[in-house]
């Protein structure tokens, strides 16, 4: 068995197998491992990806992973029944246990981590620990059907702090692993018949205004805040993530000796390890907050649940009729910065977004700008 490329795709790069040559039949059979590099990446002497490209060794290990791991099922099955075409195809397209649902989850779940952001894969092993609890870490192929996923998303929604659309994207993520189950000939898809997962509702404003900023700020620098621990650790964080982006995952690592360079706060690092810094020289409430975190010397150690909580009692200071959440940091920035005229491309650079989601943010602006010219007219 040997690791090889096969081609290249519409992007240029080369495309990642194992390939297994069966000198009985002399054909061979292709497995994709899921990773793809540049030709310039690819070490073609020692068959590996070149550590000059960005988590090289984490690829590597995983590719001699799917190797080992493929190497040794096809000697269980020649050792067996032996070896055919088809069991070999067979044996590849079915790497690990292939009765353990949670196995082949947390196989798709290291995929993720490799090939996706740290916050998308954060969102997903979130939904693969919360159902591995919910089984007792047992789950057969054979154990997925439309009873286990009602009762499973009841469980969800018998928690603290989950709503109706967290419930609906956590579903989805479930669901997404399973469809691919399904795919792979693991699961039918007679087992989940007749399950449906709770709709998406977009809400109509999940975003807060200008004002709305100002007057948690000046709670803030009012020491309005200042009995309530809690408040006094939230409320400065979230108003960072309002105002330049960051992600909640960040409010724990945030250190400004380390984050501020030549008056730029950095907000995020891309795959490629370049920073992308939100300048502040023009930024007066971000300024405000920063010295606010720095004179307090305040650090963020609560889970994400602790601070929804703390974020409900913040939201009896404003006159706003939605929940307010820790994701709704990210869309308040996005959304206020698409209205005093950023560029799409621009917020999509701060937030480290799609263009795709940068025009969910701009179809709301411009539903705002509807709302008031049917309020005002024009001039």
């Amino acid at each position: 068995m040997k690791i090889a490329i096969q081609g290249k795709n519409k992007g240029g790069n080369v495309e990642i197998y194992l390939r297994v040559y069966n000198p009985q039949t002399l054909k061979q059979s292709l497995k994709h491992t899921g990773h793809t590099v540049p030709e310039k990446f690819w070490d073609k002497k020692n068959k590996k990806i070149s550590n000059r490209f960005p988590n090289a060794d984490l690829k590597n290990e995983d590719i001699q992973r799917q190797l080992q791991e493929a190497e040794k099922n096809i000697l269980i099955v020649k050792k067996t029944s032996g070896i055919t075409d088809r069991k070999v195809k067979a044996v590849l397209k079915k790497q690990g246990n292939i009765e353990d649902f949670l196995a082949y989850f947390k196989e798709h779940l290291d995929r993720i981590k490799l090939e996706f952001s740290d916050s998308y894969w954060k969102q997903v092993n979130t939904v693969y620990e919360q159902f591995s609890g919910f089984v007792k870490k047992q789950c057969t192929f054979a154990d997925i059907d439309s009873k286990l996923l009602r009762e499973f998303q009841n469980r969800l929604f018998g928690e603290e702090d989950n709503i109706k659309n967290t419930v609906s994207v956590k579903m989805g993520r479930l669901l997404m692993i399973i469809n691919l189950a399904i795919d792979d000939r693991l699961i039918s898809a007679d087992q989940i018949r007749g399950y449906k997962a709770p709709s998406y509702e977009s809400p109509g404003r999940d975003y807060l205004t200008m004002d709305d900023l100002d007057t948690i700020l000046n709670h803030l620098e009012d020491g309005e805040f200042n009995n309530d621990p809690s408040l006094k650790k939230v409320v400065p964080f979230f108003l960072v993530e309002c105002l330049c982006g960051i992600r909640f995952s960040d409010w724990h690592r945030f250190k400004l000796e380390r984050l501020i360079k030549d008056e730029s706060l950095k907000v995020r690092t891309k795959k490629t390890g370049e920073p992308v810094y939100y300048p502040l020289h023009k930024a007066d409430k971000l300024k405000k907050v920063l010295k606010f975190i720095a004179d307090n010397e305040i650090v963020f150690d609560l889970t994400e649940q602790q601070a929804n909580r703390t974020l409900k009692l913040l939201q009896t200071y404003l006159p706003i009729d939605f929940e307010l959440t820790t994701h709704i940091g990210r869309h308040t920035c996005a959304t206020l910065h698409l209205e005093i005229g950023y560029s799409k491309e621009a917020v999509a650079e701060i937030l480290g977004i799609s263009m795709r989601t940068v025009e969910i943010y701009a179809r709301i602006t411009r539903r705002k700008l509807r709302i008031e010219y049917d309020k005002y007219g024009g001039i």
